[in-house]
């Protein structure tokens, strides 16, 4: 969430909103201290992935894509981090192997000549004299308008989830439909790899379509955290806590750096 006052712009970006649905205090603290809301050795491995991935799809070859993976990886373990769940040898080590499984069970099923790590920036509308966008990249736009997300994950995602509630797809695909690279119904398509076993990580495929009700429901969605965090002080409320929910699994120590200092204080 980016507030422009001179300009009375306010943009979201679908990550911000999922992670506002999780929590919203954990959004307002980010808001504060940006700095504190670190990237982990999870994040850096599908940083890793997702430049080999586009390297592939940009036709270099594999030997190539895996320079990219592995620059990508330098780079982000350049910057502040933390480790949860492997060390940085450990990651160096395994990405070769995910983007093999990648490579054999997701790439031949992908169309080329679309479009990858595509940035766009779309106009949801006004409210409350300010103007309202949404940002984001999209992974890959197939020349037949498919979306496609790249995802790593410690275990499989259930389509019937994602498909009801997940806002990436909600988000890609209606800035897809706006600029024309895609029509309603969209089709999405999260290409998954797992991170196990280690020898021969498994993958997963998992596609759903978004409609323009969904775009409906984002934009209701947008409004009511608008009028939650500012309503009719023009301003965002930042000096009180928001809503504190614990009900998913990113509310512990390993997930969330505000933790000590929330419900770390008690538990």
């Amino acid at each position: 969430m980016i507030i422009d006052y001179d300009k009375r712009t306010i943009t979201f970006h679908q990550s911000w909103l999922n992670d506002y649905y999780l929590c919203p205090e954990r959004t307002r603290r980010t808001l504060l201290d940006p700095a504190a809301n670190v990237g982990s050795d999870a994040t850096i491995l599908g940083t890793g992935m997702h430049a080999y991935v586009e390297h592939r799809l940009l036709g270099e070859d594999i030997e190539v894509s895996m320079a990219a993976g592995f620059n990508a990886l330098d780079h982000e373990f350049s910057l502040p981090h933390k480790i949860v769940q492997m060390n940085e040898d450990q990651v160096y080590t395994f990405l070769p192997t995910m983007c093999a499984s990648f490579e054999a069970d997701h790439l031949p099923n992908i169309p080329r000549g679309g479009l990858t790590e595509h940035k766009f920036s779309i106009a949801l509308g006004e409210w409350e004299g300010w103007s309202i966008i949404l940002e984001g990249t999209i992974d890959y736009v197939t020349p037949g308008g498919v979306l496609f997300d790249w995802k790593t994950a410690g275990q499989g995602y259930k389509q019937w989830e994602k498909e009801r509630w997940a806002i990436q797809p909600t988000a890609y695909c209606a800035a897809a439909v706006t600029l024309g690279l895609a029509t309603f119904p969209v089709e999405w398509k999260y290409a998954i790899v797992l991170k196990s076993p280690l020898s021969r990580p498994k993958t997963q495929l998992v596609e759903f379509q978004r409609t323009k009700a969904h775009t409906l429901w984002l934009r209701e969605q947008i409004w009511s955290i608008l009028q939650a965090t500012i309503g009719n002080r023009d301003a965002l409320a930042l000096d009180a806590p928001w809503v504190k929910n614990d009900q998913h699994a990113l509310c512990s120590e390993k997930w969330c750096p505000f933790w000590s200092t929330c419900k770390g204080k008690y538990l």
